[in-house]
């Protein structure tokens, strides 16, 4: 297998990685929602979640390499038979087991759905066979960076219904789903650079893999580096419930009678009296290690990003006093000179640019103005301004013309 074929699968591979990432949060999100519980805990639940890829992989090539309709839907149809054992298998049917077989079915119908319709717009576009139309990419063929927010608000979400497995799964998945989408990103990225960009066609693909790949480990490793801490500090969450923020709080039932003391449901009065005025147990604090530890991720931070917004400036104002446009030719503008009698002109120019560029530059402007009374506009290209001044056939005009842009478009200018 040539190393083009192998990168080829290895993006095929990511974009399946990509959708199963985000589909297989969806159902222990419903658990965290519902304070349900998965005999075996969050792993198997999470396990059982990633059984998302089968309808991924069957989907999407059935989509691509399918030609009828019948066969895509027959496929998808034996997809379904194969999976319902797994989603259905006798069990005592809880409401958690409820929650994930109709999660998996429904999950798996969006995704056929989805894949169909994707295949829908492939099959117009190329019946339309229209050079310059973009089809827009699905987000099942799209693994992105930014795509990270989601399972970030996923963390969020973990967060907010007190649920610790939501958080572990969303931040361990994020972590993954981040190195791998990089490396994705990298290989794509670096593909269209060699194949758009024609000067470096003489330089071996593997030297340009190798170097940008060295540069994306060290980003990596940086990240790493970054993460590291919050594994540790995972046992550090600060958790709430937002069903409970919008519910009445309930009276303690009390009984009282005499010699003032109290009496609760079960306990006696003394006992119920200190368990109401007892505090609660304070949060675990960091160490005075892990705190430094921030401060200092926490400043270099702030320098980086304030050296990045004075970069961003600098360039910023170095765009605004450049020369050239966006094809790389100069920007020039014939503007009128005075006109000097000989002795002071040539007096002026032994303290201006002596260079032959300039003086080159200098007889075509005084060439032109001999000939053209009406002041040049600014966007006027050279031949135009010759076609106007009446010097488009003139031969002494050519050489001066061959002369003048061999100075615009080289280093003399």
């Amino acid at each position: 297998m040539n190393i083009a074929r192998g990168i080829k699968c290895f993006k095929k591979i990511v974009e399946w990685f990509h959708v199963t990432l985000i589909f297989a949060l969806f159902i222990p999100l419903a658990f965290a929602m519902g304070s349900l519980t998965q005999q075996g805990g969050a792993v198997v639940l999470y396990a059982k979640c990633l059984v998302i890829a089968v309808p991924v992989v069957v989907t999407s090539l059935a989509s691509k390499h399918v030609k009828t309709l019948a066969g895509y839907i027959g496929i998808c149809t034996l997809m379904l038979a194969a999976l319902a054992p797994f989603a259905f298998i006798p069990r005592e049917w809880k409401t958690g087991d409820t929650v994930y077989a109709a999660g998996i079915i429904m999950e798996t119908l969006f995704i056929v759905g989805k894949q169909f319709h994707d295949r829908l717009i492939r099959i117009r576009a190329e019946r339309d066979n229209d050079p310059f139309a973009v089809r827009a990419k699905s987000f099942f063929e799209s693994p992105s960076l930014s795509f990270v927010w989601y399972f970030a608000v996923m963390y969020v979400l973990g967060l907010g219904f007190n649920s610790k497995s939501m958080c572990d799964l969303a931040f361990f998945s994020a972590a993954v789903y981040f190195f791998v989408v990089l490396a994705y990103r990298f290989l794509k990225t670096t593909g269209e650079y060699i194949d758009m960009n024609k000067r470096t066609k003489g330089i071996p693909k593997k030297r340009v893999y190798v170097i940008g790949g060295a540069m994306i480990f060290a980003y990596a490793a940086l990240i790493l580096i970054a993460i590291v801490p919050s594994v540790f500090l995972a046992g550090f969450r600060q958790y709430t419930d937002i069903r409970e923020w919008f519910s009445e709080t309930e009276a303690v039932p009390y009984e009282m009678y005499s010699e003032f003391k109290f009496k609760g449901n079960g306990m006696g009065a003394g006992n119920a009296m200190l368990e109401l005025m007892e505090e609660t147990e304070p949060n675990p604090e960091l160490s005075k290690m892990w705190n430094g530890l921030f401060w200092l991720i926490g400043t270099i931070v702030g320098v980086l990003v304030l050296y990045a917004v004075v970069m961003a400036v600098r360039q910023v104002f170095a765009d605004f006093r450049r020369e050239t446009d966006d094809n790389g030719d100069k920007v020039e503008e014939l503007e009128d000179e005075p006109v000097y009698k000989e002795e002071i002109l040539s007096l002026v120019r032994k303290h201006t640019d002596g260079s032959e560029a300039a003086r080159i530059r200098r007889q075509y402007k005084r060439t032109i103005r001999k000939h053209r009374k009406e002041l040049p506009a600014p966007s006027e290209t050279p031949t135009e301004l010759e076609k106007n001044a009446g010097l488009l056939g003139d031969e002494e005009m050519k050489a001066l013309h061959g002369r003048y842009e061999e100075v615009r478009y080289s280093r003399m200018g």
